[in-house]
């Protein structure tokens, strides 16, 4: 069967990654990758209009999806994808994030190859964190990659399936056989087919996975939390992250000194000929001004960002975020410095706090989280705080 794969994103003011991201894909011998594009104010258009010669790379506006299907937009896409890709022939699609890249451990086999070898109705593909990225603006791979496992998914699937429900880590459909990366059944729920059981955390790297960038470097992850998310959280950061990584590892994948130069010779050349370095340049700017602009508003944000900023900023050792939280801090009277801080609260403020996040547990788990890791600076060993959070991040689909 001549297979056919599609790989589809939505992207915001990613024109500083999309670059490797989409040479890296069709190095690896996706077909099409489509571009749904959303309130984007950084060089994305400039990018487009490069590649506008390079065949089977498509990119799309993605507004109206977050105007229109509010709650859901990522789901609106995906489901517009899957019907264009149906009419256009397409056998399998693959739904990525741009910090997301699919990566064979031998860094050769094509994703054609892959599914040629491993015939399923859904291949779930395990996230492995890259935890290295110490400089800003990092190479995706080098000839060692540090990184640890982790239990989300993302899956490729076939188009003729009949699918009754789609979440963004995978899909669910009437009598699909469902495979790990590694040919093994996979039997899930929808509502847990989202990640692996937590005992593959232990095992070993998979010849095949999705190698997620989550963090990049620290000034990169600072400004990151300046993006917001496309649906309204109450918060003026983007909240969905737990801090950064406090070391790299300990997993380590290396690529072949033959294998790297080819693929480092290609994305050179790449480069060169859609003339990429001055839009890739000015992406690049976006981002560190963004990183300032994160700073001045740290500084200055209201009292209700307290447990996102604690948050947040776990493990973060950037002396200019850390200068700006102080400052935070210091407007509301919050005992607090820095998350690699010991708290100094007063036995009153402890019982305070500690009663607002058991009353808020039940109707604001996150908030409720948030208050109880401030709580255990102080009291790292106290067996009730640890007990909620326990239950709070199970609650929370949280490691």
């Amino acid at each position: 069967m001549n297979n056919k794969v599609l790989l589809a994103a939505i992207a915001k003011d990613e024109a500083a990654y999309l670059p490797d991201w989409i040479f890296h894909h069709k190095y690896f011998g996706f077909d099409e990758i489509a571009i749904y594009v959303n309130n984007t104010s950084d060089p994305t258009s400039e990018l487009k209009s490069a590649l506008k010669t390079l065949p089977g790379v498509t990119f799309h506006k993605g507004d109206w999806y977050f105007s229109r299907f509010y709650n859901a937009p990522q789901i609106a896409i995906y489901r517009k994808v899957i019907a264009m890709a149906r009419k256009k022939g397409f056998t399998h699609i693959l739904f990525l994030d741009i910090d997301e890249f699919w990566t064979p451990l031998d860094f050769t086999t094509s994703i054609k190859d892959y599914i040629e070898s491993y015939k399923a109705d859904v291949v779930s593909f395990e996230w492995l964190m890259k935890n290295d990225e110490v400089s800003p603006f990092s190479a995706p791979f080098g000839g060692k990659n540090q990184c640890e496992r982790a239990r989300h998914v993302k899956s490729l699937f076939r188009t003729d399936l009949t699918i009754t429900d789609i979440n963004p880590h995978n899909v669910t459909a009437v009598n699909a056989d469902y495979r790990l990366a590694d040919g093994s059944p996979w039997p899930s729920l929808f509502d847990s087919n989202f990640r692996v059981p937590k005992i593959r955390e232990m095992h070993s790297i998979p010849h095949y996975f999705i190698l997620h960038r989550f963090c990049r470097s620290q000034i990169e992850y600072i400004s990151l939390l300046g993006r917001g998310r496309p649906t309204k959280t109450g918060s003026i950061f983007k909240d969905n992250r737990n801090g950064y990584p406090a070391k790299s590892g300990p997993l380590e994948f290396t690529i072949s000194d033959n294998s790297l130069s080819a693929y480092l010779n290609e994305r050179s050349q790449f480069y060169n000929q859609y003339k990429l370095e001055k839009i890739i340049s000015n992406a690049k700017a976006f981002i560190l001004n963004r990183y300032q602009t994160v700073l001045a508003t740290v500084e200055s944000a209201p009292f209700r960002e307290a447990p996102v900023l604690a948050k947040v900023l776990r493990d973060v050792t950037d002396s200019g975020i850390l200068n700006a939280y102080k400052k935070f801090c210091q407007t509301y009277g919050i005992p607090l410095g820095t998350q690699s801080e010991k708290a100094e609260l007063s036995s009153e403020d402890f019982l305070v706090l500690r009663k607002a996040a058991f009353v808020l547990a039940e109707g604001n788990p996150q908030l409720a989280l948030s208050l109880l890791m401030i709580l255990k600076k102080t009291k790292p060993e106290g067996k009730v705080i640890n007990s909620k959070i326990k239950e709070l991040k199970r609650r929370l689909n949280i490691r």
